[in-house]
Parts: C-alpha cells; structure tokens; sequence
C-alpha cells in the first residue's frame, strides 16, 4: 500500500493482484477521504484521473460533509461516491479499504 497526498487530500493506493475470477477486477483501488472541501475535491478527483494507468477504481469518502461536496463527486461518472456520519479521517479510510476490491492472494 502507499499514500500520497493529492490538492490537500489523503489518497490511499492499493494495488490488489488478478483473480481468475471471470469479473474483471480493478488492479489499483485510489480512496479519496474528504470531509467539507468541495472546492479542492474536483481537482484532487481529476488528478487521479489523469493518471495513465488505466486499469483502477476510484472511491471517494465522504466523512459527513454538510456542504456541496456529494454534488461535487457524484459528477464525476468513473467515481464511486460513499458517504458516512462524520467519524474522522482515519474511519473514513477505512471504509474505503473495506468497500474496495478484495485484495486475492
């Protein structure tokens, strides 16, 4: 796993292995934690983006933003936007592990 920081944001990366699974899994999983900064988060979603790998999924957290912050993440189509009641950063990295891909050995 590694962390990299992207316009103020914590990003998590974890790179899961291929399954023989016949649904076609993401190889890297980017988890954006965001609570209450609409203004930075297009442009942190957008970094991730841009990346050139192609083969990655991109789930944002939300830790209980009250502001325009879903709206911000919900218009981007390739992000999967998850929210939860206000529990810090650390709760909403985790619940971004816990919603990626499962890592197969």
């Amino acid at each position: 796993m590694a962390g990299a920081l992207i316009a103020g944001y914590h990003t998590l990366v974890i790179a899961a292995s291929r399954s023989s699974s016949l649904t076609p899994k993401p190889v890297v999983t980017a988890i954006i934690c965001t609570f209450r900064r609409p203004h930075l988060l297009g442009s942190a979603i957008e970094s991730v983006l841009e990346q050139t790998m192609a083969d990655f999924e991109l789930i944002v957290v939300d830790d209980g933003s009250t502001d325009e912050t879903t709206e911000v993440a919900r218009s981007f189509p390739a992000v999967r936007y998850v929210r939860q009641e206000n529990r810090g950063v650390s709760a909403a990295r985790n619940r971004g592990v816990a919603d990626a891909v499962p890592v197969m050995a």
